[in-house]
C-alpha cells in the first residue's frame, strides 16, 4: 500500500461518512413525516488487485500488494418497513397494515374540470395517506398527490394506467334526491275492551319520490269481537314547500282478526290504498302489521289502552352530504343527512415483487423501476396486499434515539478518516524533505 493509496482510502472514507450523515440528517428531518421510510447507508470495500487472475480457473501469481480504493457508500431506503399506525379524527386519513401502497399522481397532473390525467403524468405510489377533499373535489394528501382508484362496480385494471383520480362533487352543498316509500311496518296495541264501531288512530311517516315527507294517518275501526279494519284516511305534509303539497287517499279497508292471545291471526299485510298528491306524485306502499320486521313488534289487541309502538319505512327525504368515509376495503362513500351512504370509488393497494427497488421522488412517493418489477393492483386484504386502516395514519419509521447513536458513530468515523489523510500527508512531507 502506497501513501497515495492511503490518501485515496481516507478521502473515500470521508466521502462515505458524509453520505451517511446526509441520510441521518434526512431521517431526523422527516421524523414527523407521515409514511416516511428510514434511509440507511451500507458500505462496501473498494480494493483493486494488480496482476491477479481475472477469470475463474486462471493461473498466475497472487500479488502480496494491493491498490486500496477505500470504501463506497450505498444508500438504501427501507421502503417495506412498517411504520407505527396511530388513530386520527379524520375519516379520510388512511394507513396500511402490511404490504402495499396507495396509487397517486400529482394534483398538477390532473384536469380539474373532468378529472382526466394529463399526458406525461407520473403515476406513483405512497404510504402517506393523509387525504382530504380539496377545492376541486380530489382526494388529495398533504404532499399534493391525488389518490387513484376505480368507480364502484368497475373491475380493477392490470396496471396503474387503468386507474382514475378519485374526484367527488366539491360542494359546498351536495344533495341527493329522496326516494318514495314502498314498504311500511307498523306496531302498536288496539284496546280489546273497545266497543264495536270504536275507532283508534296510528300514524306513519312516508316520503314521495322527490323527498317530501308526510304523516299518514291509519284509522282502525272495531268491526266485531276480535275483529278490526285498517284504512289510510288522510295525509299531511311534514316539511315545508312552496306551494304546500296536499293529498287524497282512496282505498279499501283491510280486515284484521285477532286470536285470544291478542295476536293477529289473519290480515295485516297488503295495500291500504293509493295516495294521490297535488305535486303529481302518488304513493301505494305495502303495509306490514304482523311483525315480520325483526326490529318492530306487530299490531296487537290486549286489554289495555291504545298505544303506538312505532313505524318503519324505506323511503328517504332529500339528503345533504354531511361527510366522506373510506372503509377497510378502500370504498370511498358519501354520507348524507337522510341516512344514505353512497359508494363512489374504490382505492386499491399496489404491491411490487421487490419494493426496495422503487425509486424515491419528492413528496414521499415512489415510482416503479425494472428492479422493483411491475405494479400489481389488488383490493385490500387480497393476495399479498395488506389492509387499509381507516381513520389511521402511518407514522415515520425514524427512530430518533437510533439516529443520534448513528450520528455519534458517523462523526467519530469521519474524524478518524480525516486523521488518516493528515497522517499520510505528514509522512509524504517527511519523504519530500529527504536530502
Amino acid at each position: 500500500m502506497s501513501l497515495i493509496g492511503a490518501f485515496i482510502a481516507g478521502v473515500t472514507g470521508v466521502d462515505a461518512q458524509s453520505t451517511a450523515m446526509d441520510a441521518i440528517s434526512d431521517n431526523i428531518s422527516n421524523a414527523n413525516t407521515v409514511g416516511y421510510k428510514t434511509t440507511r447507508v451500507l458500505f462496501q470495500t473498494l480494493v483493486s488487485r494488480t496482476d491477479a487472475p481475472t477469470t475463474e480457473g486462471a493461473s498466475g501469481a497472487i500479488p502480496f500488494n494491493d491498490a486500496p480504493g477505500g470504501v463506497t457508500p450505498t444508500p438504501q431506503m427501507l421502503v417495506n418497513q412498517q411504520g407505527l399506525l396511530t388513530a386520527s379524527s379524520s375519516s379520510t386519513d388512511l394507513g396500511i397494515s402490511g404490504n402495499g401502497f396507495f396509487p397517486v399522481t400529482s394534483v398538477n397532473s390532473v384536469n380539474p374540470a373532468n378529472g382526466a390525467i394529463l399526458q406525461g403524468a407520473t403515476l406513483a405510489v405512497t404510504r402517506a395517506g393523509s387525504f382530504n377533499l380539496d377545492a376541486n373535489g380530489f382526494l388529495e394528501n398533504s404532499s399534493g398527490f391525488v389518490a387513484l382508484g376505480v368507480p364502484v362496480g368497475t373491475a380493477l385494471p392490470n396496471s396503474l394506467t387503468g386507474l382514475v383520480p378519485v374526484q367527488l362533487n366539491p360542494g359546498p352543498t351536495v344533495t341527493i334526491a329522496g326516494s318514495a316509500t314502498t314498504q311500511v311496518s307498523l306496531a302498536g296495541n288496539l284496546p280489546a275492551s273497545d266497543a264495536t264501531g270504536a275507532t283508534e288512530n296510528m300514524s306513519a311517516s312516508v316520503f314521495d319520490s322527490v323527498g317530501n315527507g308526510y304523516s299518514l294517518n291509519i284509522q282502525f275501526t272495531k268491526t266485531g269481537a276480535d275483529a278490526w279494519s285498517a284504512q289510510a284516511t288522510s295525509i299531511t305534509q311534514t316539511n315545508t314547500s312552496n306551494p304546500p303539497v296536499t293529498g287524497a287517499v282512496a282505498g279499501t279497508p283491510m280486515a284484521l282478526t285477532f286470536g285470544t292471545n291478542g295476536e293477529l291471526t289473519s290480515g295485516g299485510t297488503g295495500s291500504l290504498g293509493t295516495i294521490t298528491l297535488s305535486n303529481g306524485q302518488s304513493l301505494s306502499p305495502n303495509f306490514n302489521l304482523v311483525g315480520s320486521n325483526p326490529n318492530l313488534t306487530a299490531v296487537t289487541q290486549f286489554d289495555s289502552s291504545v298505544a303506538e309502538a312505532g313505524a318503519t319505512q324505506n323511503g328517504t327525504a332529500t339528503g345533504y352530504r354531511t361527510g366522506i368515509q373510506v372503509d377497510s376495503n378502500g370504498i370511498v362513500s358519501e354520507i348524507y343527512s337522510n341516512g344514505d351512504v353512497v359508494p363512489r370509488y374504490q382505492i386499491p393497494l399496489v404491491t411490487y415483487i421487490n419494493p426496495q427497488g422503487l425509486e424515491a421522488e419528492t413528496g414521499n412517493v415512489w415510482v416503479g423501476t425494472e428492479t422493483s418489477g411491475p405494479a400489481v393492483i389488488n383490493s385490500p386484504s387480497t393476495g399479498s396486499a395488506g389492509q387499509i386502516m381507516p381513520s389511521t395514519l402511518e407514522q415515520s419509521t425514524t427512530d430518533l434515539a437510533n439516529e443520534f447513536s448513528n450520528m455519534i458513530v458517523t462523526e467519530s468515523t469521519y474524524t478518524a478518516n480525516t486523521k488518516t489523510i493528515t497522517t499520510a500527508d505528514q509522512m509524504y512531507q517527511t519523504i519530500a524533505e529527504l536530502r
